[in-house]
């Protein structure tokens, strides 16, 4: 015969389990079939986006896991390629969702651009309000050129090695679209060493189709104005360390 004891020890079991372990549960469904559904919307827009474009091939997408979409692009017409990764923030996980509740928890667009030749000086813009990435990089960034943009000055800092050829880049353009992608973007660099072009945006499924068109024809535009700028410029420690501390700062949100 059970004893009254044993039974209150299995009710207390019992209840345990299904306070503590039904929401991490629950939250691992709903979050692979969120990852899901994100991973398919992304997909659908990247490629909505690419189809507007002539000349464009696709040379190949990968989903890694839940985690990561890929896709690897060809620009035959200016021999350029383009790779575009989509890391998404892990969602099979009872925090994601209680984080979800007080503020935005934002997956992260990036484009990388290779060109044939490479650029005729560097360019690094970043939003003021990015205020960590600046803070880490203040230093050498004091060792470039700022560039002044009328419209977009006080919301967003452009600087280069020589801004008489980064100048040339910003077509109109080029800051259209930066200021459309201006509350989403992390930053843009442009340097001597491959990837030539790093686009670097927050997105959600919400924002989706804006941001991916907005950053896809930034990068489109960014790689045909880079070509036609001549003169070949020299890469500085200061590049080098805006890159690697940009990369640290990357790897730190994932």
């Amino acid at each position: 015969m059970i004893s009254a004891d044993w039974l209150y020890f299995l009710l207390i079991t019992v209840i345990f389990v299904l306070v503590f372990l039904t929401p991490v549960i629950l939250a691992y469904v709903k979050g692979s079939k969120d990852l899901g559904k994100a991973l398919n919307l992304y997909s659908t827009e990247i490629e909505k986006a690419l189809r507007k474009y002539k000349d464009v091939v696709i040379k190949g997408k990968g989903v890694k896991t839940l985690l990561e979409l890929l896709y690897n692009v060809h620009l035959p017409k200016i021999n350029s390629d383009i790779q575009i990764e989509v890391s998404l923030i892990e969602r099979r996980t009872y925090v994601y969702y209680l984080y979800k509740i007080f503020g935005k928890l934002p997956d992260i667009l990036i484009l990388r651009g290779v060109i044939e030749r490479k650029p005729a000086t560097s360019l690094v813009i970043i939003p003021r309000k990015k205020k960590k990435i600046i803070s880490k990089i203040m230093e050498y960034l004091s060792q470039l050129q700022e560039i002044r943009i009328k419209s977009l000055s006080q919301e967003i800092l452009f600087s280069a090695d020589d801004s008489r050829y980064a100048i040339k880049y910003l077509s109109k353009k080029v800051i259209e679209n930066v200021y459309n992608l201006k509350e989403r973007l992390n930053f843009i660099f442009v340097d001597y060493t491959p990837p030539h072009i790093e686009i670097n945006c927050e997105i959600t499924t919400k924002t989706a189709s804006q941001v991916i068109n907005f950053a896809i024809s930034l990068m489109m535009t960014l790689l045909q104005n880079i070509r036609e700028v001549k003169m070949p410029g020299r890469r500085t420690e200061a590049l080098k360390f805006i890159r690697k501390t940009i990369a640290e700062l990357r790897q730190q949100t994932r």
